[in-house]
This record gives structure tokens, sequence and C-alpha cells, in this order.
């Protein structure tokens, strides 16, 4: 993704591969990785959990016939630091590329649910690109700005934000295994948050959903976003901050300030392309 940035066409492709049933399920599952991680590096979040959602699942439905054999692929060295000049191809059996594919989705999938506390295994791949480049650490982590004085929002509260969403019901709170399904409803203005049913959507809707919820692209005050792509001050980037409001005099810009009651702290002004939206917190 470094040396070559997708195009719409490419996702395209990728999604065709995807939907074809006649394709092997090792192709089906190895694009929905290769989606996932495309969106991951993009900051988002919540396509990237998707995708890797179902990259698991297609990869869990392959045939013993299928897991038999053997491809050609690129082989990545036991290395701490792989680089795309120690990359090479090599026979590897099916079944092993699948549980790799599958390990790596559920991996990034732990870390979009949990980002807090979750930690990456020594031998974790799942920072890398499919290409063998290191994610930026901006893509991985993220950190509350704290301006001073009490902080207006709870731990809880911002492991809630960061977190993809989509392994339980918002507001029954029940898991997928627990409910026996794969897949949750998705607010169909926000698409962060889920349900396991639409009369849960509906009192979640009621008990404060309606307030929290937003269109793709819309920011409100009091709004937690996360910063992302910022070129002039990179050391912000993936920092959790509050919107104040639109920019005064600057179409497409917002002021954002890090949380906390000091009055004193100043606000600093975004381009809404900078910010990336995160789970509302009802």
């Amino acid at each position: 993704e470094k040396f070559f940035p997708p195009s719409q066409s490419d996702f395209d492709a990728l999604q065709v591969i995807i939907a074809t049933k006649s394709e092997l399920r090792l192709f089906r599952s190895e694009a929905a990785l290769t989606i996932g991680l495309l969106h991951w590096d993009a900051g988002d979040r919540q396509k990237a959990a998707d995708f890797y959602r179902e990259a698991i699942h297609i990869g869990r439905k392959c045939t013993p016939e299928e897991l038999g054999k053997t491809f050609i692929t690129t082989i990545v060295p036991n290395d701490a630091n792989p680089n795309v000049n120690s990359l090479r191809l090599g026979p590897k059996p099916v079944r092993e590329i699948v549980d790799g594919v599958i390990k790596t989705a559920t991996e990034n999938l732990a870390i979009l649910q949990a980002p807090r506390e979750h930690k990456l295994a020594p031998d974790s791949r799942s920072k890398y690109r499919s290409d063998g480049t290191t994610i930026p650490k901006d893509v991985r982590a993220s950190r509350l700005l704290s301006s001073g004085g009490a902080l207006t929002i709870t731990e809880e509260q911002y492991d809630r934000l960061l977190s993809s969403g989509g392994d339980k019901c918002d507001y029954c709170q029940k898991m997928l295994a627990e409910l026996g399904i794969r897949q949750l409803l998705q607010c169909s203005r926000c698409k962060k948050a889920y349900y396991c049913s639409s009369k849960c959507a509906s009192k979640q809707w009621k008990a404060g959903h309606k307030a929290a919820c937003r269109d793709v692209g819309e920011f409100e005050p009091g709004d937690f976003v996360r910063l992302r792509g910022l070129v002039s001050i990179p050391e912000y980037n993936g920092a959790v901050v509050k919107v104040v409001g639109p920019a005064p005099n600057q179409e497409g810009r917002w002021e954002v300030r890090a949380d906390g009651t000091d009055p004193n702290v100043n606000s600093m002004s975004v381009s809404g392309e900078n910010l990336e939206q995160l789970r509302p917190l009802v």
C-alpha cells in the first residue's frame, strides 16, 4: 500500500473476488483481509473490522479439499523486521496460508475491539502491511489529549469510543456467540452502532443514540474525534480530542481541543478530512 496507493478500481476488484462464490475461499479470505488492511491503514477502523470479520468467516469455511492444496505464495522470513527485499516466493500449504490469514485478521480485530488493553503478541505480524512495511504508529495507537483539570469522559467511555464494535449488541450487550449469529445489524446512518435486532436498535435509539448518531463526515460540538493525516504536526496523529465547533471563517475546518475542564487551553483548527469519527457513546 505504501508504494502503490490503492484506487477505487482496486477495491472493486477485491470486492468482486470476495463476492464470487466459485473462487477458492483462500482467495476470497485473502481479498477480505487485504481490504481490511487498506482500510486500517487509511484510518477507517469500522470498515477494517467488518472486513477482518469477513476474512475470518470465509477462511473458516474452507473445505478439507481446499486446505489440502499447495500454492506458490510470498514467504515472509521469521525476522523481527521483515522488509520488501527479504520476501521471496515458495510453496506453502493452503491450510498454513488460511491459518495465517485468520490469525492476522483475529489479532487486528482484537486491537480494534479493545485498543487500549490489547497487547501485540511477540510473534505477531499484525503491525505489518501485506507488503511487509510497518503500519504507522498513529494508525495502531491512540491517546486521549488532556488539557488539565478533570476529564469529561470516563475510561469506560474512552474504550467504547475507540472500539470498533460489532462483537456484541450495543443495547442488550449479548455477544455474537451467545446470540448464535455471525453478524449484527448496523445503524444505517452512522454505521458505528450494532444491534442483534430491530427491537434493540429501537430501544437504544430512544435511550440516547438518536442524539449521538452522526452521518458520515458530520460533527457536532462536544463530539470526540481522532486526529489523522496531519502533516505539519504529525506528533498529534492518533490523538483523541473534543470538537469545539466549526472554525470561524474557515470553510471545512473545525476547532478542536484537548479534553478537560481547564478553560485556558487553546483550541486548534483542523480540516474535517483529518478528523476520524469515533463510535458514539450511546
